[in-house]
């Protein structure tokens, strides 16, 4: 429940700035919020927290860096990544990850101008499959018991909303009228649609800044984001 989530965000920042002013490490705190993927949704409802006075203390700057706009969207948009994989042997998915990912990775590091030599469907699944990694864990963290879950399950099962409600645009108006929430984005996030794209302009304005590429948080390491 992104909502209830939020607020348990806010708690535990609360506890952290009163901590760090016990301890005279912060004097009138300035507070700067950074979140993304679904971080950057709990951003944005940190916004709609401030705006309905349930925030005790004051946020100077809130950001999300590329937020799924429409979860339901981003969660089947996994779903298609991972759709080709279910025939798949453990065998085949583990020769996956060996032969993919490092070259992913060593691609990235370099910064090679080059396209690296993975096919489509390798590198979908790659990626859906480390964004979707933790959900068994969270899941059993919350419940206390061992579980495997798809990311359907993960949305139908573990968000309170209903499915069409979850993500920015129930709270369109509070991204509209807080001038202190700003998005940074890249244009071929694959968890975005056009209508999103659409969505965060008219909402945002001058606040969003857009990457051309760089898909889902792959943009980390250029020097115009650092």
């Amino acid at each position: 429940n992104l909502p209830e989530d939020a607020r348990r965000l806010a708690t535990f920042m609360r506890a952290v700035i009163d901590d760090l002013s016990r301890n005279g490490l912060v004097d009138d705190a300035e507070v700067s919020v950074v979140g993304w993927s679904m971080g950057g949704l709990f951003v944005s409802y940190l916004a709609k927290l401030e705006n309905d006075g349930e925030l005790d203390f004051k946020v100077d700057t809130l950001l999300a860096v590329n937020p799924p706009v429409d979860f339901n969207y981003a969660i089947s948009t996994l779903e298609s990544f991972i759709e080709p994989s279910r025939s798949w042997s453990r065998e085949q998915m583990l020769e996956k990850f060996v032969d993919v990912t490092p070259r992913l990775l060593v691609w990235d590091k370099l910064q090679f101008d080059s396209t690296p030599d993975i096919s489509e469907e390798d590198a979908s699944y790659t990626v859906a499959a480390f964004l979707v990694a933790t959900l068994p864990e969270l899941v059993t963290c919350v419940t206390g018991e061992e579980s495997s879950v798809s990311p359907r399950d993960y949305i139908t099962g573990f968000f309170q909303d209903s499915a069409r409600q979850v993500g920015m645009k129930p709270i369109e108006d509070v991204l509209r009228g807080n001038v202190r929430v700003s998005v940074i984005h890249t244009w071929d996030d694959f968890l975005l649609d056009d209508e999103d794209r659409d969505f965060l302009d008219n909402a945002l304005g001058d606040r969003i800044t857009w990457f051309s590429a760089g898909a889902h948080c792959g943009m980390f390491h250029t020097p115009e984001f650092k």
